[in-house]
């Protein structure tokens, strides 16, 4: 059983917001450019209506991606303490995840086939992987059982 608990540095919560909202705006950047590839067939048709709805439609999104990408993370989200503690219990291939919020903790199960990617930086450890959160790290000196040799046999195939 490997556990880190504890609060999440400042300076690796605003690294990681940075990244996840960057990586949003590409997102909506995409979408947004499905809209727009939408008016081409659309002005064949010669269906005005589609083509202004597209439009608009895109230009919206547009703005929230580039809202995302190039302004700064709200101080709201940056003076929120990342209480958190991680259980990665090797037996049952199982990564217990909780997050202790002011009004309300989070706690969520995921199985360790649902890392897909582990980045390591120096201070800390990102594993990636559909559903799974941001505030997903593990921060070298909040390790309190367990050793970091274990942590990269488990994921010996997957850092990076």
């Amino acid at each position: 059983m490997i556990e880190f608990c504890g609060e999440i540095a400042q300076v690796i919560k605003e690294e990681l917001l940075k990244k996840a909202r960057k990586t949003r705006g590409f997102w909506f950047l995409g979408l947004a450019g499905l809209f727009y590839v939408a008016i081409i067939p659309a002005l064949f048709l010669k269906d005005l209506a589609f083509v202004w709805a597209s439009l608009v439609i895109g230009i919206l999104i547009s703005l929230v991606a580039f809202k995302l990408i190039l302004l700064p993370i709200p101080k709201k989200f940056l003076n929120n303490p990342w209480e958190i503690k991680i259980i990665i219990n090797i037996e049952a291939q199982q990564i217990d995840y909780t997050q202790f919020i002011p009004k309300k903790d989070f706690h969520k199960s995921y199985p360790i086939k649902s890392v897909k990617k582990v980045i390591e930086k120096e201070y800390y450890y990102q594993l990636i992987g559909f559903g799974l959160p941001v505030s997903l790290v593990l921060e070298k000196r909040l390790l309190k059982k367990g050793t970091y040799l274990q942590l990269e046999e488990i994921f010996k195939n997957k850092i990076k």
